[in-house]
């Protein structure tokens, strides 16, 4: 806090000296010359811009080193970023621009399968609307779906049957296998 005060009051001192000069000049006149400015009054003012411009040469030069420095770090990182990107580029596909051609064709190709698919799917659109309007007739269809049940119930019957069939065939296989297989044991062929 100090010494912003005292950088105030320097401030406030070289203001004086350089209002002092030019009141002193605004008097010098022709007809007046030993109102000229004494070598003294240059002499401070001299001072008190050398002191001014020290100031500003602290506060500058360090500015501009600190946007010199930081304008070369810019530098440097975009140059990493491009040869970066240099190298992601060659190590994607060497030989993109071939591929590129081929998937041009084959993009050609996917559009037009793609309009043939679209013309595809109107017709199946009005097909199911031709579709639609025929099924609304098939109410004279419930007798025929009552006699697709009973058949299939009749299917379900004839399975058992045919189930039971199977197992009484297994037990006569079990039953006479045994008394066969023994007479096979007499028999010479």
């Amino acid at each position: 806090m100090a010494k912003k005060t005292q950088a105030d009051s320097e401030e406030l001192n070289d203001l004086e000296v350089v209002e002092d000069l030019l009141d002193d000049l605004s008097e010098e006149t022709e007809e007046n010359p030993k109102n000229r400015v004494s070598d003294d009054h240059f002499e401070r003012f001299l001072n008190t811009f050398e002191r001014s411009a020290k100031r500003w040469e602290m506060i500058v030069y360090p500015g501009m080193f600190g946007f010199i420095l930081l304008a070369g770090y810019g530098f440097f990182l975009i140059y990493n970023l491009t040869n970066d990107m240099k190298t992601i580029a060659n190590s994607l596909d060497p030989t993109m621009g071939l591929h590129m051609s081929s998937f041009d064709e084959s993009m050609q190709s996917l559009t037009d399968n793609i309009g043939n698919m679209t013309a595809r799917v109107e017709d199946m659109s009005s097909e199911l609307k031709t579709m639609s309007g025929k099924m609304n007739n098939l109410d004279a269809m419930m007798p025929i779906n009552v006699q697709l049940e009973k058949i299939n119930q009749s299917v379900g019957m004839m399975s058992v049957n045919f189930d039971m069939v199977r197992r009484d065939m297994a037990m006569m296989n079990h039953s006479i296998s045994k008394p066969m297989s023994m007479m096979n044991n007499f028999m010479p062929w």
